[in-house]
């Protein structure tokens, strides 16, 4: 390849120029363009020099065939890995690094003249440049892919085509919106609740139009960016880390990722859900229209005495409150698991109809709580009807291993209180091999995956960190699902 800065020095050597300072001489206003503003015209060395550089970036399109765009690993933390500063960041697009400036003596500069790199990207304008030159490069598709992974943006028009088949720079295939993300340190229960907020049609569609740095919160500026590249059609890999977004989760709610206390999804996706809510108006009142549903509790307060006489009297003059509730989910208790398990095979591993556990929302069965007993109705359905299968008790020693197995029989369509909803997600639940002490198991870990149907394909999909399959719709019963997500059909 040619070394157009040794050419760029042989041409200003007569003047005794610093190679470096060549932008007190003129400006790149566009790839092969050079505009002289200096008043040392009259010198015939410099008259042509102009000519003589657009020769040497135009062969080979120079500094552009040095880009390696299977070394750019941009979904990482943007941070510079000298400095450590998140500050005037950019990208070498030859081998990769992370470097902070590009003035001179910065660690971008130093970096070009050393390792004889050239072509670096600003990662929060993508803006690219030429050092040590430091000319900016003008349109290029190269370019332009790297921008548009680097900030996805989208239109109204594009939104309502997705998704999509692309390639990736590796010639395989995907589907926009089924993208795996990596399991970075056990955070499948993190990364299975983001996929299931990029799923979730009104979320998605607000943030995709909405740029990435209009949020006053961080952590949401991160989910963003995070949504639009998994509905991306330009990724360079056909994955994604979500460091970004799991690096600030642990500087805000260092529990979220804390191995003695891990929480299920349930519990991230809604803490993400309250952060959007108390993001922008426009959110919380899309979030209250489409996901938040009410119900009425009523409690009959009962107080207990030693005497059974007595606590018939208190019966007849208990005290009963009524109350309004808000929800974004609704948790389902299942039935205790059999005491023995002797035999206990897939074939006798207990079930139980959906229908049946939301008998519960009845307002007719009754619960017995501290208090004395209560009753729960459902007087609002939202159009998103998300609900949650308890199968955990932490309180237990291996919580994860005594965990209820119970399988929830899934109808075709979901009728409640004269409603029809169909089914859209799944988050499932599966128990490994766990660790090890003095060879006895202290409890199983746990692998989360989402699975979800996409209306286009007429397909449902199974989406973890190692791999995207296809499941049969008549099999979803068998799997351990841990959220549900219900849509109201018109």
């Amino acid at each position: 390849m040619l070394n157009y800065a040794d050419e760029i020095q042989k041409i200003f050597r007569i003047r005794k120029v610093k190679w470096h300072s060549l932008h007190n001489l003129g400006t790149m206003t566009g790839y092969g363009t050079y505009t002289i503003k200096s008043s040392r015209e009259s010198n015939d060395e410099v008259e042509r020099a102009p000519k003589r550089i657009k020769r040497v970036l135009k062969q080979g399109q120079g500094v552009l065939d040095e880009v390696d765009l299977k070394k750019l690993d941009i979904d990482r933390e943007r941070v510079c890995s000298i400095t450590l500063s998140p500050l005037n960041v950019y990208a070498c697009l030859k081998c990769g690094k992370f470097l902070q400036g590009r003035k001179e003596n910065s660690v971008a500069f130093q970096h070009s003249i050393q390792e004889d790199h050239h072509a670096f990207m600003n990662l929060h304008t993508g803006k690219a440049y030429i050092l040590p030159e430091n000319y900016q490069l003008g349109d290029n598709p190269l370019l332009e892919r790297i921008r548009l992974f680097i900030a996805p943006s989208y239109t109204p028009q594009q939104i309502s085509e997705l998704p999509v088949q692309c390639f990736d720079i590796f010639n395989n295939a995907y589907w926009t919106g089924l993208v795996r993300l990596n399991d970075n340190n056990n955070s499948s229960h993190i990364t299975v609740a983001l996929q299931l907020i990029a799923r979730i049609p009104p979320i998605r569609d607000f943030l995709l139009l909405t740029a990435s740095d209009k949020f006053e919160d961080e952590l949401l500026n991160r989910l963003s960016l995070l949504i639009k590249r998994i509905w991306s059609s330009h990724l360079l890999k056909c994955h994604l880390s979500p460091h970004e977004i799991l690096h600030h989760l642990s500087l805000t709610n260092s529990s979220l990722l804390t191995p003695k206390n891990t929480p299920e999804p349930k519990d991230i996706f809604l803490w993400i859900i309250n952060r959007l809510f108390g993001a922008a108006p426009a959110m919380k009142k899309l979030l209250s229209k489409e996901m938040r549903g009410e119900l009425f509790s009523l409690t009959q307060e009962v107080p207990r005495h030693d005497n059974q006489q007595e606590d018939t009297k208190s019966l007849e003059n208990s005290h009963t409150t009524r109350r309004k509730i808000k929800f974004w989910t609704l948790t389902l208790d299942l039935p205790p698991m059999p005491l023995f398990k002797d035999g206990f095979d897939t074939n006798s591993i207990p079930q139980v109809r959906l229908e049946d556990l939301l008998t519960k929302f009845n307002g007719v069965e009754k619960a017995q709580t501290k208090q004395g007993t209560i009753a729960l109705s459902l007087s609002k359905l939202p159009r998103l009807l998300i609900l949650h299968i308890n199968r955990f008790n932490r309180a237990v020693e291996c919580p994860i291993k005594n965990r209820n197995q119970t399988i929830v029989k899934l109808p075709s369509i979901l009728k409640v209180k004269g409603s029809k909803f169909k089914l859209i997600a799944i988050i499932s639940h599966k128990g490994v091999r766990g660790t090890y002490s003095d060879e006895t198991e202290l409890d199983q870990e746990s692998q989360w995956s989402i699975i979800v149907y996409e209306k286009s394909l007429e397909e449902w999909f199974e989406v973890n960190d190692k791999s995207i399959t296809i499941k049969e719709k008549e099999l979803l019963f068998l799997e351990e699902s841990c959220i549900q997500v219900w849509e109201a059909m018109e």
